[in-house]
């Protein structure tokens, strides 16, 4: 009862001032129309159902049950003892960073349903320098490695990548992912084009000329509305406009503007223990009825306004600019993670390493600034994760809660 009364008063509040603005103003708004396009109306953008807030708790996996989108991995049940595996990866993080060859340690599972530290590192870089193999086992917790390389900003330059052949062709194609066969279906403008406003969320965005981004999914604070993405696609000038689509896929600054930078969160360069980033994020103020709050009909349309809790082997989905629709699973939580920016490493904690299970990728670069949502069950469509790096076969995504919290924000969704 309570929220339904504050939803109503911040409905009226809104009203008022939207019926005060408009008398003084004393004529509408319209939306501008974009040069060189087939004229049509602008529907208004949909506005989400209201109702009550609270999330429902997300179901554990169940045991023994085999999913394509894993492979051979078998989902396990929730690991009988999670915590003392997160107390022996932090006793032994910084020997494990120290090495040279380790860019994130989360905690996973083994193939026995056992809770496990996850190292994810380069085996190049492991031979060159000469090192001895990783251990089977710390503080008798198991051990499991992949080799990942580097893990990148998804506005590392394709050329400062060790995939870098790879990458280009990605970038510039839109991609090798396993869900493919969406883009541009039944005569929908894919995500790197430019859309009619309001656009659809997970597509082209960015404020770096350089840079391109995705609008991740619209968010409100108070009364007003703001498109969000990562923070490393925004430029540090407080008003600089969002475009659509980003000016690497052809927008035009002022021209297609959406939004306006509002706030943005401070990464911190450094790897030491001192440093620990969590959240990558910035919000654009909307600029009258320019962004939806769902994708088209090629994504999995709106999010559900609450955000769910992650858990391992929890399936997952996303929708961005380069890879468009993608499914995957969460395969370590509690993640320490060495980025690589244009600008130098940054060391971020308590992140969600996601993986598809097979060789198709779940992020490419392109896809910064996505929202990551649950894909099964009760929690379908419920936000776990804002996706900002990603190494060989994995993407890294902060945590929403840890989003929503730095940047005072709730996000525009279903509550159904």
């Amino acid at each position: 009862m309570a929220t339904t009364m504050q939803t109503l008063t911040k409905l009226k509040t809104c009203l008022s001032i939207a019926v005060a603005l408009s008398l003084i103003l004393a004529m509408p708004i319209t939306a501008s129309a974009k040069p060189d396009k087939a004229a049509k109306d602008t529907p208004a953008a949909e506005q989400p159902a209201k109702g009550p807030k609270k999330a429902p708790k997300a179901k554990n996996p169940k045991k023994g049950k085999k999913d394509k989108k894993k492979g051979d991995r078998a989902d396990p049940v929730e690991p009988e003892n999670p915590a003392a595996a997160i107390e022996a990866k932090d006793r032994h993080l910084e020997d494990l960073l120290a090495r040279g060859d380790v860019y994130a340690v989360g905690v996973s599972w083994d193939k026995d349903g056992n809770a496990a530290i996850k190292v994810f590192q380069d085996k190049k870089a492991e031979k060159a320098l000469g090192l001895s193999g990783l251990p089977k086992k710390l503080d008798k917790i198991p051990v499991i490695k992949q080799d990942t390389g580097r893990i990148y900003a998804l506005n590392v330059p394709c050329e400062d990548r060790q995939d870098s052949n790879k990458c280009i062709e990605s970038i510039n194609s839109g991609s090798d992912t396993a869900d493919i066969g969406a883009q541009g279906q039944g005569g929908a403008a894919k995500a790197t084009e430019w859309h009619e406003r309001p656009i659809p969320i997970g597509v082209s965005a960015s404020a770096m000329a350089d840079a391109p981004g995705t609008v991740g999914c619209r968010v409100s604070r108070g009364c007003h509305n703001y498109a969000l993405t990562n923070a490393h696609v925004a430029t540090a000038t407080a008003q600089e406009p969002l475009i659509q689509p980003s000016a690497f896929d052809g927008g035009i600054n002022q021209e297609d503007e959406v939004a306006r930078l509002y706030e943005s969160t401070q990464i911190l360069l450094g790897t030491g223990s001192d440093v620990n980033n969590v959240v990558d994020a910035a919000i654009f103020q909307v600029t009258g009825n320019t962004v939806d709050y769902k994708t088209d009909e090629t994504g999995y349309g709106a999010p559900k306004a609450f955000g769910t809790d992650p858990a391992l082997a929890m399936d997952v989905m996303k929708y961005g600019r380069t890879s468009e629709m993608t499914h995957g699973y969460i395969d370590a939580i509690d993640a320490t993670v060495i980025v690589m920016y244009p600008e130098g490493e940054a060391r971020f904690v308590n992140q969600l390493i996601i993986r598809t299970g097979d060789k198709s990728s779940f992020s490419l670069p392109g896809d910064s600034g996505s929202l990551v949502v649950a894909s099964e069950g009760e929690d379908e469509r419920a936000p776990v994760g804002l996706l900002f790096a990603s190494g060989k076969g994995i993407s890294v995504a902060n945590p929403i809660d840890e989003v929503l919290t730095a940047l005072d924000i709730e996000i525009d969704g279903d509550y159904e």
